[in-house]
């Protein structure tokens, strides 16, 4: 069986640039407005770098989770999935979970 390469957030890409893709729309933690994918609320000037990174952590969880299936290490991508689901829940993502769920269970 062979072993996947995980990123890390450090790997990433989308965070250097400043840009990623979420599913979910999140909000800034001081004044609610919508998240506009920036390192500076546009309302209240708070710093989102932290959501950013949060956000990022999740979306590689669930890129490691999917690698994990493909070569067959399903405990590894309940794990992975859990803890994506834990920094940002998302619909997709209890999909993910529900599936290791079932992988771990049935294999």
């Amino acid at each position: 069986m062979k072993m996947a390469n995980f990123l890390t957030v450090e790997d990433s890409p989308q965070l250097a640039a400043g840009s990623f893709n979420m599913e979910q729309a999140l909000r800034c933690p001081v004044c609610r407005a919508k998240f506009r994918r920036t390192r500076e609320c546009s309302r209240c000037g708070a710093d989102l770098s932290t959501l950013m990174i949060l956000s990022v952590k999740a979306m590689l969880c669930r890129k490691n989770a999917r690698k994990a299936i493909h070569s067959g290490e399903f405990q590894r991508a309940y794990d992975l999935a859990t803890d994506a689901q834990e920094t940002h829940a998302t619909h997709t993502g209890r999909q993910l979970l529900l599936l290791t769920s079932w992988l771990n269970a049935e294999l």
